[in-house]
């Protein structure tokens, strides 16, 4: 577990490339919001990482700009497309420091259309998150 200032410090120190390279500012959180996260935006994207499961996991997550945050997880874009990635194979025993990199590693590769503001894949994880929710609820029935 790590504290509160090292996760966001190292979650601005790898994701940095969205500052640099897509032209991301931090913004601050709204209250509501996880106060273990950042939030970044630019002029079409937002990104918010954040920790998880008290100290535990790392979640990055993205969307448009517009009033209701589409939120979409990394690791839906990730089976759309790079399925052969499971997220499982990032090794959680190093922990959140650890995800962070990894995760920014990910972001790199994959997400660069949705940085730049090309959403034309939302309405793919769309249906890649109802049908992972639809999992998820079936095993807590």
């Amino acid at each position: 577990m790590n504290s509160l200032e090292e996760f966001k410090k190292n979650a601005q120190d790898e994701f940095k490339f969205l500052i640099t390279e897509y032209d991301f500012i931090e913004v601050p959180l709204d209250e509501h919001e996880n106060g273990c996260a950042i939030k970044l935006t630019n002029s079409t994207t937002k990104v918010v990482i954040e920790g998880i499961n008290w100290g535990s996991n790392t979640r990055v997550a993205f969307g448009g700009l517009e009033e209701k945050f589409e939120n979409h997880d990394l690791g839906f874009l990730i089976k759309i497309i790079k399925p052969s990635l499971e997220l499982s194979e990032i090794d959680k025993e190093k922990g959140q420091l650890h995800q962070l990199s990894c995760y920014a590693n990910i972001m790199k590769e994959i997400a660069v259309q949705i940085l730049k503001g090309d959403f034309s894949i939302f309405p793919e994880i769309e249906k890649i998150k109802e049908i992972e929710f639809k999992k998820w609820s079936s095993e807590y029935e």
